[in-house]
C-alpha cells in the first residue's frame, strides 16, 4: 500500500518587489516577489524589513488569511490594498483578515484610489480583521487622505461636497458632504 500524504507547511515571506506587473505595480500575487520565492498563501507570515526596502511598494492584491504582518522600521515603502465595500460585485476581496498579530514599525498602508485603471464606480477602503494585537508604531501610516469621492462627485448616489477643497476629496455619500485632512493624536 502506497498513500500520499501532503501537509502544508506555513512559512515566513519576505517582500522583496522585484518583479513589475505590466500594469505599473508590483502585485503581492507575483512569486518572484517574495523570498523565498512563492506568493504568500493562508497561513503564513508576512514581513517587510530591510530586504523590502531595498525593493519597491506592494500592491496587495491577495485574498487570503495570514497568522501574522509585520513591517520592521527599517520598510520605508507602501503597502496599497484593494478591499472593496460589499454593496460592489468585484473581484477584489471585501477586507484583510490576519489570524495573528500585526507590528506596523514602518512603512505605510493605504488603499486603491477611486478611478484607477482597474474600475471608477468600485468604492474601496481599508479594512481588516486582526485576530491579535494591531501595534502602530512612530515610523507607519494608515492612511486613506486623498483617496475617497473627488470633491465634486460621488459616483454613488450623486451626491456634492459643499465646499472645493482644491483637488482633496470628501464627496459624501448621499447629499451635500465635506473633507478633512487626517486628525493626528495630539
Amino acid at each position: 500500500v502506497v498513500a500520499f500524504v501532503s501537509s502544508a507547511v506555513a512559512e515566513t515571506k519576505t517582500w522583496v518587489g522585484k518583479t513589475q506587473q505590466n500594469t505599473g505595480m508590483w502585485h503581492a500575487s507575483r512569486d518572484a516577489n517574495w523570498s523565498p520565492s512563492g506568493a504568500p498563501k493562508d497561513g503564513d507570515d508576512i514581513v517587510f524589513d530591510a530586504t523590502s526596502a531595498a525593493g519597491n511598494n506592494c500592491y496587495w492584491d491577495l485574498d487570503i488569511t495570514p497568522a501574522s504582518w509585520t513591517q520592521t522600521s527599517d520598510f520605508t515603502k507602501t503597502v496599497t490594498f484593494r478591499t472593496e465595500f460589499e454593496e460592489y460585485d468585484g473581484t477584489a476581496p471585501k477586507f484583510v483578515k490576519i489570524t495573528g498579530d500585526v507590528a506596523l514599525n514602518g512603512g505605510k498602508w493605504t488603499h486603491v484610489k477611486l478611478g484607477n485603471v482597474y474600475d471608477i464606480l468600485r468604492q474601496y477602503r481599508l479594512y481588516f480583521v486582526i485576530g491579535g494585537n494591531l501595534t502602530v508604531g512612530a515610523d507607519a501610516t494608515i492612511t486613506a487622505e486623498g483617496l475617497g469621492y473627488t470633491w465634486y462627485y460621488n459616483a454613488i448616489s450623486g451626491g456634492k461636497a459643499s465646499v472645493s477643497s482644491g483637488g482633496a476629496v470628501g464627496g459624501s455619500h448621499g447629499g451635500l458632504g465635506s473633507w478633512m485632512k487626517n486628525v493626528d493624536d495630539p
